[in-house]
């Protein structure tokens, strides 16, 4: 018996508790601070740096490179109170890429939800974070999303959706879990992209028949080098 296993059998004798997202958990979205009037009367976008980052789906594709970011100055900031954000809220987008999600980043420098998003807070972000993306509430999220050509889904429904509340516990060792393997995706990925630039180096250089012989002795060395390596 693992001790996932014992905790369960330890801490839930009569099975895992479960409620509607919407009990258990904040969730909010940019229009919540107003209407689109006043909202557009007080806020601006800028690509200089400002006072706070607009934290947006764009910026986790492209992991929240600096040149990329929108700013907000503090007036905008404070007006938007309702989503100021501080790091390890789960964000996820609800137009378009639906269903899509991350979690906030500490960027030491204020953050503001941006649009097409809405910003999860619960008492284990941790866990509601990798429960989210199951494939049993992403089948949830589509049943709810309107297939228009920008799909939306409804905020109402989707505060209706059953998860589990397992103690905290339970919750800790199974994020415990999930993030080794994350840990373990993230080593393998990056050998994987290590080993993907040193074959098109070599194959560059094989090809290049000019440099063929100097090419050969060069990956010759290497290869070599790195199955010795793999070995031990």
């Amino acid at each position: 018996m693992n001790n996932l296993e014992r905790l369960i059998i330890e801490k839930c004798p009569d099975g895992i508790e479960y409620k509607s997202i919407g009990e258990i958990a904040e969730i909010t979205d940019y229009v919540a601070n107003g209407s689109f009037k006043s909202i557009a009367d007080n806020v601006s976008y800028k690509k200089t740096e400002d006072y706070a980052i607009l934290i947006r789906l764009a910026d986790f594709s492209s992991g929240f490179d600096k040149e990329k970011f929108v700013y907000i100055d503090e007036h905008a900031y404070n007006f938007l109170s309702k989503t100021k954000l501080y790091g390890g809220e789960i964000i996820m987008s609800n137009v378009g890429s639906v269903g899509t999600l991350f979690k906030c980043p500490k960027l030491n420098k204020p953050m503001s939800l941006a649009p097409n998003t809405i910003v999860i807070k619960t008492p284990n972000n941790d866990f509601y974070y990798h429960y989210l993306q199951t494939k049993e509430v992403q089948e949830k999220i589509k049943k709810i999303t309107s297939k228009s050509a920008m799909p939306k889904f409804n905020k109402t429904e989707f505060r209706k959706i059953k998860v589990p509340v397992p103690p905290i516990e339970v919750q800790k060792e199974i994020v415990r879990i999930l993030d080794n393997f994350t840990n373990l995706t993230a080593e393998l990925t990056a050998e994987l992209t290590a080993r993907q630039k040193q074959y098109e180096y070599y194959r560059n250089k094989l090809l290049s028949f000019n440099e063929s012989a100097e090419s050969l002795d060069t990956l010759h060395t290497h290869t070599h080098t790195d199955t010795s390596t793999d070995k031990k």
